[in-house]
């Protein structure tokens, strides 16, 4: 028993610490607190009131004659133009109509269909036509009230619209150009969205303001005008070597021709038309509406925490690292926005046990962070743990070489220049072999001569030497070490460490194909016993490996600058002799470092305050960098 809680101890110690997030959905008009303050129990605000009492109306009287109270309030002229429009669009809003099916979610019926539209007509007028700008009416509550009921009119249409094509045969047509319904015409723009995979249509679209989730500190929003969604798009093709993103921010304005949407009144039997212009808010920050531009609304966090919650990372990480079915047995790059020549790239690397959870509110500050937005996207390396690190090596390079040529064939673009790679804990390892060149310093170093005598050897020499001779990655010129022991860990070669390589086990697939290789890599570490080790990940972290050994010192590629964010558990013991609990802060240093930051923290420091805050300024420091071509 004391041997598997060791284990399962150790397991722990050197995983990522990664938060598993959770998402919880709430219903559309219950979101945000100003919804809260918005409904009044379900009646009509005070300012709508007695807006109706100055023209002799009773707010209870209109539940029962709302057609006629509609009808007098259209053609009065006893209200101000803007009070008769924001009290038209807080009636249609509250009418019965409006509030069918709001329970059962977006199946909507024509008559609520059209109360929805109708309100966000007068919600427009209010808001864009009537000769004041939403700028002179900054402070105004009444504005504030308004703008909800235009954004929250907008979420239930769209979210009706999209149910509606959800419900129809699959056809693998893309989306309609326009819908009618109840009367109205829609039509949909979808020009400026973002569109990864060509026709690929989403299977869901949820509205933002809906989603909560626990295991991440912020959610980032961009004010603005328009309603966030999240489009979710379906699973990309296995076969890749990198994925394209499944969940995407999507933020819709609807619009109003100005004959429709008019500052006078509206009558009922008018020519109704509408459309909605659907964008991508990580590449628009601003939308025009009536000849004025105006901040568009976006919220960055929510795609995000959806794709993990719904990843099962989590615990797919373990059953990799144990070699079990369900686990990940190759790696793949996964971006986590739609690709963008003009940012640039900035590549994570998660550690041992881990998975792209690790890295949760890291990824989720930089995109929260506006100048990094901007200037980056984010790609993921996910990548089986359990396998040794030559051979991860090895092969993410591949995926992260394939992955950038795919993109930009021709490699002109500023996304393929001046790339940053982040790696944790064996992360880092791997990060600083894919920017340091061996030459044929660890291939001598490590492979046995004698083998060459032999045709089979020589043979075996051609399959095993990309993996212990390296060449850094051309278009990365900056990376960060976070908790990385690049000079190995006792830890792993203990008798804690010994037990838990037992549980390691490589992939089936893994073995079949390359068991050559593998045994090969066993045997080099084994050094002159000639008899092969159970080579796994754990192994080669260990501070006794001839791996380790043979790359702890080689120089890190000219022009690439790199910097140590290092954890230090313990703040009473000697920094020279002190560790985060796995990693010596021995291990970890690295001369020449244009920076190290020791913070204190276990070795999950990724996920600390500083180590964030840090790192966000590295990344700052490189955009200012590369623009000026330093």
């Amino acid at each position: 028993m004391l041997p598997r809680l060791a284990a399962i101890v150790l397991l722990l110690l050197f995983s990522s610490g990664c938060a598993m997030v959770r998402v919880s959905q709430s219903r559309d008009a219950d979101a945000p607190a100003q919804a809260r303050a918005y409904r009044d129990k379900g009646d009509l605000s005070a300012d709508a009131r007695e807006s109706l009492g100055v023209i002799g109306l009773h707010a209870d009287a209109c539940e029962q004659q709302f057609a006629q109270c509609v009808e007098q309030l259209e053609r009065t002229d006893a209200l101000p133009l803007e009070r008769r429009l924001a009290t038209l669009a807080e009636m249609w809003m509250k009418s019965d109509a409006a509030r069918e099916g709001r329970d059962e979610g977006v199946m909507l019926t024509d008559a609520g269909f059209d109360a929805l539209l109708t309100a966000a007509r007068h919600a427009y007028a209010y808001l864009f036509l009537t000769g004041r700008s939403p700028g002179e009416r900054a402070f105004e509550q009444r504005q504030t009230r308004v703008q909800f009921i235009y954004e929250l009119a907008t979420r239930r249409v769209v979210s009706a619209m999209f149910a509606q094509y959800a419900q129809q045969p699959a056809t693998g047509a893309a989306p309609p150009t326009h819908v009618e319904r109840a009367g109205w015409r829609i039509g949909v723009d979808l020009s400026r969205t973002a569109d990864p995979r060509g026709d690929v249509v989403a299977t869901e679209l949820l509205p933002s303001p809906t989603l909560g989730f626990k295991g991440i500190r912020s959610q980032y929003r961009r004010d603005g005008l328009g309603s966030a969604f999240v489009a979710v798009l379906p699973a990309a093709a296995a076969d890749a070597s990198y994925a394209t993103p499944g969940y995407l921010p999507v933020t819709v304005v609807l619009k109003f021709p100005r004959h429709v949407a008019s500052a006078d009144a509206v009558p009922a039997g008018t020519d109704r038309q509408a459309w909605l212009e659907v964008m991508d808010p990580l590449r628009n920050e601003r939308v025009s509406v009536e000849g004025k531009d105006y901040p568009l609304a976006a919220d960055f966090t929510a795609p995000y925490g959806l794709w993990l919650a719904r990843s099962g990372y989590a615990r797919q990480s373990l059953r990799s690292l144990a070699g079990r079915p369900g686990g990940r047995s190759k790696a793949e790059v996964l971006l986590m926005q739609p690709y963008d020549p003009n940012r640039r790239v900035l590549v994570l690397l998660h550690g041992l046990a881990s998975s792209p959870e690790a890295w949760v509110n890291l990824a989720n500050e930089i995109m929260g962070d506006t100048r990094l937005r901007e200037g980056y996207q984010i790609w993921q390396v996910y990548y089986p743990t359990n396998l040794p690190v030559p051979y991860n090596r090895r092969i993410i390079e591949q995926r992260i070489r394939e992955t950038f040529a795919a993109l930009d064939p021709n490699g002109t673009a500023r996304a393929s220049r001046d790339a940053v790679l982040v790696g944790h804990s064996m992360g880092g390892v791997i990060t600083r072999l894919l920017v340091a060149p061996s030459g044929d310093d660890v291939w001598r170093t490590l492979w046995p001569s004698k083998l060459d005598s032999t045709p089979d050897g020589r043979a075996l020499a051609q399959e095993v030497s990309p993996f212990l001779r390296f060449d850094p990655l051309p278009q990365v010129s900056r990376v960060v070490f976070l908790a990385s022991p690049h000079r190995g860990t006792p830890l792993a070669d203990g008798w804690v460490g010994r037990m838990v390589s037992k549980l390691v086990h490589l992939p089936v697939d893994l073995l079949v194909q390359d068991e050559d290789i593998i045994d090969e890599m066993g045997k080099v570490d084994s050094g002159d016993t000639g008899q092969a080790v159970a080579l796994n990940s754990i192994r080669t972290l260990s501070d006794k490996s001839r791996f380790i050994r043979a790359t702890r010192d080689l120089p890190i590629s000219h022009g690439v600058r790199y910097h140590s964010i290092i954890g230090r558990h313990d703040l009473a013991v000697p920094l020279l002799q002190s560790s985060d609990g796995v990693v010596p802060y021995a291990s970890a240093h690295l001369d020449g470092a244009g920076s190290e930051l020791v913070v204190h923290s276990g070795h999950s420091v990724q996920e600390t305050p500083a180590a964030i805050l840090e790192l966000r300024r590295v990344l700052t420091e490189h955009l200012q960098q590369a623009a000026a071509g330093h």
